[in-house]
């Protein structure tokens, strides 16, 4: 991607996700808790392998922070293969915390992140089990995150069972609804509701930007690229004299647009801003540089820097952006 785009796309808003850590629903072991049939389990009493789920998950559970969702992964109890004729999986932001129990009234605006058709879901027990995402999901951090899997033809290969950790401290809450059986794919109504979810493992970008040196003039301030699940990917940073943030629609950058921000991904003032774009290592680092001009004028100056990696086919080609960081200009 050009310089060029990169500021189209910045001066336009389209910005990716803030990322953060993996989020783990309700904790990180794979390996507690209570052992629920549903969803993946179609032997148990459902002769039609047939079923349709949802998980209703609020936001004071997710962090209250954006991100962008790449990956799911379960806790199963039983190691199995679980495997479909058709399989689909759908993601929403949604107002409620409480679901209703109409399925479609949890998820005002689905995503679907696994088109629907036939699946092969190798499940081990007591490891997080992952389903990757053919779509990526921008959570916003503000609603609630409604997540729906449904499913025709279910079968297991290897065992006769096939169970998932749930969350059984209730702490934090969150739902699932449910209904099983021939013609459950496409029914609107759920027939069971309750507060003990899937342990879950949601999977999201890692991208982090971190700076050292000294900000006097006539110094160098050096920032440190981190991408671990993106080696290889372009990076273009960006710095700015506010921390915006810049807004569209779910998400968001913490950097404003002004001149600054144009300029360093031009590359107008390439003697100042070094290495402002490039190619992350095969280990997902890289580094860029601000040479501070040798002038009093900068003294109290204060810069906020990000960095965002590049990818055809994602959301406006933009992978996921950096956490921001900022330092003043001193003596």
């Amino acid at each position: 991607m050009n310089r060029f785009l990169v500021t189209a796309t910045l001066l336009a808003l389209l910005v990716s996700a803030i990322p953060a850590d993996d989020i783990f629903l309700p904790d990180s072991n794979p390996s507690t808790g209570l052992c629920n049939h549903y969803p993946f389990n179609p032997n148990w009493a459902n002769t039609a392998g047939e079923a349709r789920y949802q998980l209703v998950i609020p936001s004071a559970a997710m962090g209250g922070k954006p991100f962008s969702i790449h990956k799911v992964s379960f806790a199963p109890c039983h190691s199995v293969t679980f495997f479909a004729t058709r399989f689909e999986m759908q993601m929403s932001h949604s107002t409620l915390t409480v679901p209703s129990s109409t399925f479609c009234l949890n998820m005002p605006s689905p995503l679907i992140v696994i088109p629907a058709g036939p699946i092969t879901y190798v499940r081990t027990a007591n490891t997080w089990s992952t389903l990757k995402l053919v779509s990526p999901f921008h959570y916003n951090g503000i609603d609630s995150l409604a997540i729906e899997m449904r499913y025709q033809g279910g079968t297991l290969q290897g065992g006769s069972q096939s169970l998932d950790h749930e969350n059984s401290s209730l702490t934090p809450v969150y739902y699932k609804i449910w209904t099983i059986g021939r013609g459950a794919y496409h029914n609107q109504i759920s027939t069971g509701m309750d507060t003990h979810g899937l342990k879950i493992r949601l999977t999201v970008p890692d991208a982090r930007i971190q700076w050292q040196g000294a900000p006097r003039p006539g110094k160098t301030v050096t920032l440190g690229l981190t991408a671990t699940k993106e080696g290889g990917l372009p990076y273009q940073v960006a710095s700015s004299f506010s921390p915006g943030p810049i807004l569209i629609g779910r998400r968001q950058l913490g950097l404003g647009i002004d001149g600054l921000l144009v300029a360093t991904v031009q590359g107008q003032l390439p003697m100042v801003f070094r290495r402002y774009a490039g190619i992350l290592s095969a280990t997902g680092q890289g580094s860029a540089e601000i040479h501070i001009p040798g002038d009093a004028a900068v003294i109290g100056v204060k810069l906020y820097s990000a960095f965002l990696t590049l990818k055809n086919g994602e959301p406006f080609n933009i992978r996921s952006i950096s956490n921001t960081v900022d330092f003043t200009i001193t003596f």
